[in-house]
């Protein structure tokens, strides 16, 4: 049962100290695919722990696993210490050694983590596609293309060439789909002639929060609509619609575990 696994990965993840390298980064790859929101909120400081320990092996770790850790630490929307310092430099260092797919979840993991655009692995990414985009899948260049709209590097040669050459070929059905239809949003926006990528937002789940905030607006007499969704396609939290008036609604999802950080989502949506 979900339930156990959970119990049992929290388990895990408390008593690291006496755990291999691998083991470690085991117990936070299954984290990343098994822990709720709440869990990690309630055990950040043993994911601190881990990512010390980690660190203190960080050039011996496969390239391979460097990316399964970057993933899961995004993945669980934790702002390691090792995801803004270590972790970027130690890509430089061995990029070679990285495949085109562990590569595009690198760029994903910094990208939501809100590692800075000046990092030199979105240069080096991006160069690669530049001389020699076939080596990627299509699924690949729809996350790279995303993270470097993200992280406010729209007007690179990446995002133009994939963006406006290669994505539109996806299909309408891939898993890529919604982030094409955000970068085509963001090129559309910054005054590229390029057509809005269809793509019905995903139905969310309204929070307590959400409906407080909605309570107290039809107290005030206030007509509004839930999940508005624009003619570009994006969903607005609550709109009002005749004042031209959009609220979003940032909860602790929207935010770096424990911080008040925004994550790269979160930053480019608004």
């Amino acid at each position: 049962p979900r339930t156990f696994q959970r119990q049992l990965i929290r388990l895990a993840l408390q008593k690291h100290d006496g755990c291999t390298i691998e083991e470690m980064i085991s117990i936070l790859f299954e984290c990343a695919n098994i822990l709720q929101p709440t869990d990690v909120e309630l055990l950040i400081d043993h994911f601190h722990s881990l990512d010390s320990k980690i660190l203190k092996s960080v050039s011996d770790i496969r390239s391979g696993d460097l990316s399964r850790v970057t993933w899961a630490f995004a993945t669980l929307q934790i702002g390691s210490r090792g995801m803004f310092h270590e972790f970027p430099e130690t890509v430089v260092n061995r990029f070679e050694s990285f495949s085109p797919s562990q590569l595009a979840s690198i760029i994903w993991a910094f990208a939501v983590i809100g590692v800075p655009a000046t990092c030199r692995v979105f240069d080096l990414v991006e160069n690669l596609v530049n001389r020699d985009a076939s080596i990627f899948s299509k699924t690949d260049l729809t996350v790279i293309a995303w993270a470097f709209v993200v992280v406010d590097r729209l007007h690179s040669e990446v995002v133009q060439r994939v963006v406006m050459k290669l994505l539109p070929e996806i299909d309408a059905g891939g898993s890529g789909n919604n982030q094409l239809h955000q970068c085509s949003v963001a090129m559309s926006s910054a005054g590229y002639d390029f057509p809005i990528f269809s793509n019905p937002p995903v139905k969310r789940k309204r929070t307590r929060l959400h409906r407080t905030i909605a309570s107290t607006l039809k107290k005030m007499g206030i007509s509004f609509h839930f999940e508005h969704v624009t003619d570009e396609g994006i969903s607005i939290d609550l709109a009002i619609i005749d004042q031209a008036v959009a609220i979003e609604i940032d909860g602790p999802t929207h935010f770096l575990v424990g911080t008040h950080q925004k994550t790269g989502r979160t930053k480019f949506k608004h």
